[in-house]
């Protein structure tokens, strides 16, 4: 029987966009032991995906390190994860005695889908659990650890926190988790808007003060690259932001059917364009929560005589 230590790493190659879906999974494992290894498995899995393994039978050197690559892959739009590990094989005469080593991940990170999934879309954040980050065809840009993510009735007792009272779920910017300057996104998949016009998108909102006046904003944005550039088509702030009738100077606020206001923006501007990613990002700037809801970005077929 030969004790031996082998420990995981990966210094994976990253998406170089928030479209790139194709990664090359790669594991960096190290013999720390005194003796070489000349049989160990190596696997990585993806989200709650089974892993894949394989056995490498090239000898490792006492303490070298060797690094192996998996076949490419295609990774789903959303938030995913990648683990890897390192082991022995059984059979074998190895024993690894120190296992708190033979795990590394890539950590949480988010792709959009490379291609446009359609020529509009529709978000209400119905259906989906308390704190989930993000709704199916978006990601969340977040960078500070903040609370940012989807609300229901089960953390208001049962009212219902949708646009206009008349749904259950809302997006919500937790600002009093936020320093001030700190900000989030949440992007959505590319829309194709060549064959459309007079394209728009419309939402509700709602925010409270916490003061008489507050630096809190609500930005629209528009992209051609999958948000490696963007542009601000719009910016709510100040008394046009907030909703609520009273201030809410401590306890974090949570809108009734009174406490929200609705807003269409004219995306005519981009009438043809073939990727186009719509955002929205919230901007503490010390003011209570912020919602959005009842998001639908939409436009006219175009048709000719």
């Amino acid at each position: 029987m030969n004790l031996i230590d082998l420990s995981a790493n990966t210094n994976m190659s990253m998406p170089s966009s928030y479209c790139d879906n194709v990664l090359t999974p790669e594991i960096t494992v190290t013999n720390n032991s005194n003796i070489s290894v000349d049989t160990f498995e190596v696997a990585y899995t993806l989200n709650s995906n089974a892993a894949v393994s394989q056995t490498v039978y090239t000898s490792l050197a006492a303490g070298t390190t060797t690094t192996i690559l998996f076949p490419t892959i295609t990774v789903p739009s959303g938030t995913n994860n990648i683990s890897f590990s390192s082991g022995t094989v059984s059979g074998t005469s190895f024993i690894d005695n120190f296992s708190n080593n033979n795990i590394a991940t890539t950590g949480d990170f988010s792709v959009l889908s490379p291609i446009a999934i359609g020529t509009d879309h529709t978000e209400g954040f119905e259906g989906y659990d308390l704190a989930t980050p993000s709704p199916n065809n978006a990601i969340l840009i977040e960078d500070n650890g903040n609370w940012v993510g989807i609300l229901d009735p089960t953390y208001t007792s049962g009212v219902p926190v949708g646009g206009f009272g008349n749904s259950y779920n809302s997006y919500r910017w937790r600002f009093g988790d936020f320093n001030a300057g700190e900000n989030a996104t949440l992007l959505f998949d590319k829309l194709d808007f060549s064959n459309t016009i007079n394209n728009e998108v419309h939402f509700s909102f709602s925010h409270a003060f916490k003061n008489s006046w507050d630096g809190d904003k609500l930005q629209v944005l528009v992209s051609f690259d999958c948000f490696n550039t963007y542009q601000i088509v719009e910016e709510i702030s100040g008394a046009d932001l907030h909703t609520a009738s009273i201030l809410w100077p401590s306890n974090p606020f949570y809108p009734t059917s009174q406490d929200w206001d609705s807003k269409t923006i004219d995306l005519s501007a981009f009438d043809g364009e073939t990727e186009v990613s719509i955002a929205f990002c919230g901007i503490f700037g010390g003011g209570n929560n912020l919602y959005v809801d009842d998001i639908n970005i939409q436009g006219t077929v175009s048709t000719s005589i």
